[in-house]
């Protein structure tokens, strides 16, 4: 095939195909009185959702949801303005259990600190995590004497096993 050959066969392609995918087409002209974007003013207003009735809709189309637990009551509080290791110490004494506070540091309480949970041994080990988690008291560790009731705040001894 020559160039001037394979120019006009371009050219008839060009001509060709457009009559060739309009016949092929099953697209229709659009009905006007089906389609409300051909007329604008034929729609109803569009009235937005307030943002409860958008919440409500969303969580019809979720299904049920599991609320939340409530945060637990706290069972005792100890107090702002007071040491770390007084205010533990009346806690486990106030359950009838002693405190050893084998530690140097202390802390002395900007706020109050409820504890949230009655179990002592849970208790304890919440403020020791709570102190941990803002930095403080690393290393320490509370261990508790069951059978004579005594929760000895000290430092871990990585020696050990746990």
């Amino acid at each position: 095939m020559n160039h001037r050959s394979s120019a006009v066969l371009a050219v008839l392609l060009c001509i060709a195909a457009p009559a060739a995918l309009a016949q092929q087409s099953t697209l229709r002209p659009l009905d006007p009185a089906t389609a409300n974007l051909v007329n604008p003013a034929s729609r109803a207003p569009a009235i937005e959702p307030s943002p409860r009735e958008s919440v409500q809709q969303l969580q019809g189309q979720l299904g049920p949801q599991r609320q939340a637990p409530a945060p637990l009551p706290a069972t005792a509080v100890l107090p702002a303005g007071s040491r770390l290791s007084t205010a533990l110490e009346r806690y486990v004494r106030d359950r009838g259990w002693a405190l050893r506070w084998n530690i140097e540091e202390d802390y002395v309480l900007d706020v109050n600190l409820p504890i949230p949970t009655s179990e002592l041994i849970d208790g304890v080990t919440w403020v020791v995590h709570a102190y941990q988690s803002q930095g403080g008291m690393l290393g320490v560790v509370p261990r508790f004497a069951r059978g004579n009731n005594v929760v000895v705040i000290e430092k871990m001894d990585v020696r050990e096993s746990y």
